[in-house]
């Protein structure tokens, strides 16, 4: 066996013999890392004011380089909140739904510069974080760690009107 042959099959040993113990460590680690992790005491629920019909939001998303002002129209159920944004142009952003049972969040109908795979997923893990907060019926806000400021609150009753209503005054058929 020539000497090459040996230096060659000496890397690769010591090539395994180093990723096992790399491995050897990172489950060491993790191990204990799970042992003496302590679960964080949770947040208590947040009390539900289940309305039933919609309510009308003041809505805007501050950002670095821009903001995106707004409406939210909101419906809190007894298992979920409905909403949707829309600017004060009557555009419509997006619509999102939360489970409250599973505590997740769907976005849809996005506008085309919200699509992006970046931007859906932060405003998904914002709003997750957030729309449970529509259900107590009280003014909020929310900032994240990219710089963006959430701010919403509820618009009085008298200047709002629900969507039964407004549907409702809709006398023309087509």
């Amino acid at each position: 066996v020539s000497k090459r042959t040996n230096m060659s099959q000496l890397r690769t040993l010591r090539w395994i013999s180093t990723k096992l113990l790399w491995g050897a460590i990172f489950a060491l680690c993790l191990l204990t890392a799970c042992s003496t992790a302590q679960k964080a005491p949770s947040a208590p629920p947040l009390q539900w004011v289940v309305t039933d019909s919609a309510t009308t939001w003041s809505a805007q998303i501050t950002m670095p380089r821009g903001n995106l002002s707004g409406l939210c129209v909101v419906r809190v159920r007894h298992d979920s909140i409905v909403g949707a944004w829309v600017n004060e142009f009557g555009v419509q952003a997006f619509n999102f739904t939360y489970e409250r049972q599973r505590q997740r969040i769907r976005l849809a109908h996005l506008i085309p510069p919200l699509r992006g795979f970046f931007l859906r997923r932060m405003l998904k893990k914002d709003f997750q974080t957030f729309v449970p907060h529509f259900a107590t019926g009280q003014a909020f806000s929310h900032n994240n760690r990219h710089g963006i400021r959430y701010d919403f609150a509820p618009l009085p009753l008298d200047t709002t009107q629900t969507v039964q209503d407004s549907t409702s005054l809709d006398t023309t058929a087509p």
